[in-house]
């Protein structure tokens, strides 16, 4: 116990040097509109308790957490142009900023790769696939995780994301794409065979609407 106390004051100080090294960009952004969420998306109620005054990078939006099925959401949050934006110009800069550590379309493939493989790993035996399906990567970014999907299984896959950078990328690798937020997205005819948002919930500007 002694231990992970002694440690508190050290993270608590990587957590500020952090805040202040994407101070400049936040700065840079905080005139752009936000949107204020009075009641929860699952159940619709507005029984809220805030847990948080800003984000890890000091923008300020608060959190809130419902008192009746306990979902966690920005209760100030960008309107979906706003979202676009935010992926388009600040993103890679604020988590470079945060990380101590160049964070980019290019920098973030060799991360991407590794968790895709593990995804292969995990599911391998027991999702049935072949080169006749076909996959909808939600957030899909520079399509390094749909990629070991394809080479595992021979299918087809799309890349689903807001950032161009991101998609160029994955457009260079022979992917599908489609440059958009998907709530946003005006779904088509298409119908895929496996559909994965990894580590994108928190993301979703109505998750009962997804």
């Amino acid at each position: 116990m002694s231990n992970v106390h002694n440690s508190l004051p050290c993270q608590i100080r990587e957590f500020n040097i952090r805040r202040d090294r994407c101070s400049s960009i936040v700065e840079k952004f905080s005139s752009m509109q936000f949107e204020t969420v009075t009641t929860c998306n699952i159940c619709e109620t507005d029984n809220i308790m805030i847990v948080a005054s800003s984000d890890r990078y000091g923008i300020p939006i608060r959190s809130g957490m419902c008192l009746n099925c306990g979902l966690i959401f920005l209760v100030e949050r960008y309107t979906e142009d706003g979202y676009s934006q935010f992926y388009k110009d600040y993103y890679g800069p604020i988590v470079s900023a945060y990380l101590g550590r160049e964070i980019n379309a290019v920098s973030m493939q060799n991360e991407q790769s590794v968790y895709g493989k593990k995804l292969i790993r995990a599911f391998r035996g027991l999702l049935g696939l072949n080169e006749t399906h076909s996959l909808l990567d939600v957030g899909g970014s520079t399509g390094l995780v749909a990629n070991e999907y394809v080479k595992e299984y021979g299918l087809s896959a799309t890349i689903l994301d807001p950032s161009p950078d991101e998609i160029e990328i994955a457009k260079n690798k022979g992917l599908n794409t489609i440059c958009d937020l998907f709530e946003r997205w005006e779904i088509d005819s298409v119908q895929y065979d496996l559909c994965t948002p990894s580590e994108l919930a928190g993301q979703f500007h109505q998750i009962a609407k997804v």
